[in-house]
């Protein structure tokens, strides 16, 4: 077990860190909407949802029939990845205001804005020709979307350099309250006088 331990902390450590802010959010938006992907194949598979991410990328473009074609749900499957991996990047310059901290909170979050953005707003707007029509297609595509933004939140901060986010806004913020306290100590040190002095001005 131990020598197992080992050769896993090496491989992670050679594991290449990303310096570009959009490349990180890119990289780590495709593997969010890949492990999105899986669930919903799954679901799809169990009768839990009626359509596949595929059919609804495909459906932006084409008909009900057309997009049944094998060819046609891979190139609607090419449209939903690169639109995963697209809504990767403004999670990075979340992070770059916020901090880096509480990735599942914040992936959560993110990934319940990506839901109503996409899913909700395409919806509504007459955007997908083939809609979802069970209610049960709805709910599992918000945790398949939830799923993804933790993922993609969790693959961001692993990938990450440390000088991607080496100054956050929360950082700032933190540094920014501090100064006045240090100010203010060294003020009180400067106007209080020493015990010493104070005994001399009463012997005089």
């Amino acid at each position: 077990m131990p020598e197992h331990s080992e050769q896993f902390l090496s491989t992670k450590r050679t594991i290449p860190k990303i310096k570009d802010s959009i490349s990180l959010g890119l990289l780590s938006g495709l593997v969010g909407t890949l492990a999105m992907d899986l669930l919903n194949l799954v679901a799809w598979k169990r009768d839990k949802s009626d359509v596949l991410y595929g059919h609804l990328g495909a459906s932006i473009l084409m008909n009900d029939q057309r997009i049944r074609r094998r060819n046609n749900f891979l190139f609607g499957e090419v449209l939903h990845l690169i639109t995963g991996a697209l809504a990767g990047i403004p999670l990075v310059y979340t992070y770059k205001l916020s901090g880096k901290d509480q990735p599942i909170v914040k992936g959560a979050a993110f990934g319940s804005l990506v839901w109503f953005a996409f899913y909700v707003l395409g919806i509504k707007t007459h955007t997908f020709r083939s809609k979802p029509k069970t209610t049960a297609s709805h709910k599992t595509s918000l945790l398949q979307n939830i799923f993804y933004g933790i993922v993609t939140a969790k693959t961001m901060t692993y990938l990450a350099h440390p000088d991607v986010f080496s100054q956050t806004g929360a950082q700032t913020r933190r540094q920014e309250t501090d100064l006045p306290s240090k100010n203010a100590k060294s003020v009180q040190t400067w106007e209080s006088p020493s015990p010493e002095i104070a005994t001399e001005k009463t012997l005089h």
